[in-house]
């Protein structure tokens, strides 16, 4: 999972079932749905919540995690609002989240942006949660795996049917899943099992975050687009040597990891060396000075800083890749440059200051 990470794996698979729990969802409007120890209704109207303009900045300013969903349900004591959110990995849900205490809280508090949205209630109840319906939803909810212990019941999760072959439809990774599958010889009908499905497709995320980690600039930006065009011929010729996917994930992480070690060093070389302290005490003084309140934070004017001292070395290195001739050399080069832009740091945090919107 962490080698996944590195090429997208945790959000491309969040965003993938949060499709399917949505389509999922809209199939049930008019049908039968039960959730908790003793609820039954039909839905009659779904809020994809995600999808309100201003809603995460809303709920994270009262320090509310906002569902994924609110739906109205009918039932015997009338039409209930209920949360529902997406997780496939059932181990993170926290059942605060669907609570009918943060859904009053969303709905009643003063300027929501769920006010006029909402249908009418009668009662607000505690919601549930959708996840996978496979070996490992089951193992995690009777706390015999999982990364963290669940937190939820049975009776607070509502199973879906993967299908796994939708969810992993991106061209780059369907055909890169095959290739590794391939290496393996798994049963004919991995692609509509989630479990193997779910395997090599982190196995292709991992194998894509080693590629992007190689091709990604030492000085630069990386300004390639996804998918990467060169991931699947690469990863077709790893394959001509390769007698597993796992050791051709492992392999091509290690080859991957020179050229980050390599990019630390370029990006030590490079560092502008200004204490917080210190950068705090030019931001307030040039704050005061143009009588901006708040003043941005030090991450905000670090970063601006750093992309500033970014931009004046590409202008004088060039956009730098591995490998690269007299290496040490150059990390020399780069920081006498260095030194010479520190004089300019006060004038340029200055110009970010007056510059910025107040936080």
């Amino acid at each position: 999972m962490n080698l996944a990470d590195r090429g997208g794996a945790s959000g491309y698979i969040g965003d993938a079932w949060s499709d399917a729990c949505t389509r999922f969802l809209v199939a049930k409007i008019g049908s039968p749905i039960a959730w908790g120890d003793d609820w039954v209704g039909t839905i009659t109207s779904i809020i994809d919540v995600d999808a309100i303009p201003g809603i995460a900045s809303f709920a994270s300013a009262r320090a509310l995690q906002n569902p994924d969903y609110l739906l109205a349900v009918q039932t015997e004591e009338g039409t209930v609002l209920v949360a529902a959110d997406a997780k496939f990995s059932v181990e993170t849900a926290k059942p605060r989240q669907v609570s009918a205490e943060i859904v009053s809280a969303l709905v009643d508090s003063e300027g929501s942006p769920l006010t006029g949205i909402v249908p009418p209630f009668d009662a607000q109840a505690d919601g549930f949660f959708l996840s996978p319906n496979y070996p490992l939803t089951d193992l995690v909810l009777q706390g015999s795996a999982g990364i963290l212990r669940a937190a939820v019941g049975r009776s607070d999760v509502v199973t879906i049917e993967p299908n796994p072959k939708r969810m992993f439809d991106r061209a780059d990774l369907a055909e890169a899943m095959t290739l590794l599958a391939g290496l393996d010889d798994p049963s004919p009908d991995w692609q509509s099992d989630l479990i193997p499905s779910l395997y090599y497709a982190r196995c292709a995320f991992a194998a894509l975050g080693s590629r992007l980690d190689e091709v990604k600039p030492l000085l630069g930006t990386m300004t390639q687009t996804a998918p990467d065009p060169g991931f699947v011929p690469a990863l077709r010729r790893r394959c001509a040597s390769a007698s597993s996917a796992w050791r051709l994930v492992l392999g091509w992480d290690r080859d991957a990891e020179i050229i980050r070690a390599t990019r630390m060093r370029v990006h030590a070389a490079a560092e502008l060396g200004l204490m917080n302290r210190d950068l705090r005490n030019q931001i307030e003084q040039a704050a005061r000075e143009a009588k901006i309140a708040p003043p941005p934070s030090v991450n905000r004017v670090r970063r601006a800083l750093a992309l500033w001292a970014q931009d004046a070395l590409v202008s004088e290195f060039g956009e730098l890749h591995y490998p690269v001739t007299d290496f040490e050399t150059l990390l020399l080069d780069i920081s006498a440059a260095v030194d010479r832009l520190r004089p300019a740091i006060p004038t340029h945090v200055e110009q970010i200051v007056r510059g910025s919107t107040p936080l």
